[in-house]
């Protein structure tokens, strides 16, 4: 059976041997995806050495690892991936080696080994599956904006601020949150659910009232800035600015029809709808997704909610019924994505947890 996706296709008539590269983990650190980076000490790269020895050991037509969630952080990345590379050529399996990452923004530059950038973020099925969906035409939209943030960070804590602190009184038109903050921290809000670590997971991927309730959902990604690449990115990767990591947040706007505007790394919108998406350039300026420069693009962005707050929620509800057909398309665009990418459900999954017992 071919299983086509975008760009590539797998036959999973193949054995797989797929390495969760989220779960492996040292001493409670996940060593692949960090965002407070450490330094690797001669336990862990041996650990590291272990596994990799371990895995490339079996014969295998194809050896996949997966990063489910969280794009590769390759500066804190690249020391244990040369131990995968250096293992993999060892044993001869460099061509059989595959590494999926959910930054779309990459493109190999040769064919040592082999590197997809999926959407990983966009195909959680769980989304597709809400009960709760209420037609555009039914709802009641109360706010202009939504705007849902839980990990601090730069571009957050400037929209928190511009939303909180706005002439325009911006935080009586919006439904936000700012959630992991320290308790004295003034922009810190939590919204009617308790956002406690041990909830995340199951919060994250539902679709609350709040996407129904208001017009348009500001959308904070996970990466915002550009950052200078390593070299080792540079010598291995075509790239045009910083990483494009999709996300549940987009997911959960697409399956709930809201239009979005997106405070995240440049081209985002390009890249987008080089998957086939529609946006909203129709209605309103989208150039903001064309500036590298952070701060030029959060004006802009700036610039844009502050247009829209001018408009009558009347008016909101009528652009959101113009928009009706391509937000439907959009999240029927989700769907097929999901049937194209079902092979990462299928393949056989191999999970680390903190022991040095491999496979």
């Amino acid at each position: 059976m071919e299983i086509s996706g975008y760009k590539h296709s797998f036959n999973l008539n193949s054995k797989f041997d797929v390495l969760d590269l989220g779960s492996i983990i040292y001493d409670g650190i996940p060593l692949c995806f960090n965002y407070n980076h450490i330094i690797y000490s001669e336990d862990i790269i041996r650990y590291f050495n272990e596994i990799f020895n371990s895995i490339f050991s079996i014969e295998s037509e194809k050896y996949i690892f997966f990063s489910n969630g969280e794009t590769i952080e390759w500066d804190t990345f690249e020391p244990l991936f040369k131990i995968i590379l250096d293992t993999a050529n060892k044993n001869n399996c460099m061509d059989r080696f595959f590494l999926i990452d959910s930054n779309c923004s990459l493109t190999l530059k040769h064919k040592n080994w082999n590197y997809l950038g999926i959407p990983v973020g966009l195909l959680k099925e769980r989304l597709s599956l809400c009960d709760d969906f209420t037609a555009i035409k039914k709802r009641n939209i109360e706010k202009h904006f939504l705007s849902l943030n839980k990990r601090e960070d730069k571009h957050r804590t400037d929209l928190i601020s511009f939303i909180k602190h706005s002439k325009k009184e911006l935080y009586l038109k919006t439904i936000y949150s700012y959630s992991d903050l320290e308790d004295d921290n003034p922009l810190k809000k939590i919204l009617d659910y308790d956002y406690k670590n041990e909830l995340h997971s199951k919060y994250d991927l539902d679709i609350k009232e709040w996407h129904y309730n208001s017009f348009c959902n500001i959308i904070t990604e996970s990466k915002y800035d550009f950052r200078e690449q390593t070299p080792f990115v540079k010598d291995n990767f075509e790239f045009e600015t910083s990483p494009i990591h999709f996300t549940e947040k987009l997911a959960k706007s697409v399956h709930a029809e809201q239009p979005f505007i997106i405070l995240g790394s440049p081209n985002y919108l390009k890249k987008l709808k080089e998957l086939g998406f529609k946006t909203f350039s129709n209605w309103w300026d989208e150039s903001y997704d064309l500036i590298l420069n952070y701060e030029d693009r959060f004006e802009k962005i700036s610039e844009l909610i502050l247009d829209i707050s001018e408009w009558s929620l009347p008016k909101c509800k009528d652009v959101l019924l113009e928009m009706e057909e391509t937000l439907i398309y959009n999240k029927n665009l989700v769907k097929r994505l999901m049937k194209d990418y079902q092979y990462l459900n299928l393949m056989k999954t191999y999970k680390l947890n903190n022991t040095k017992k491999v496979l």
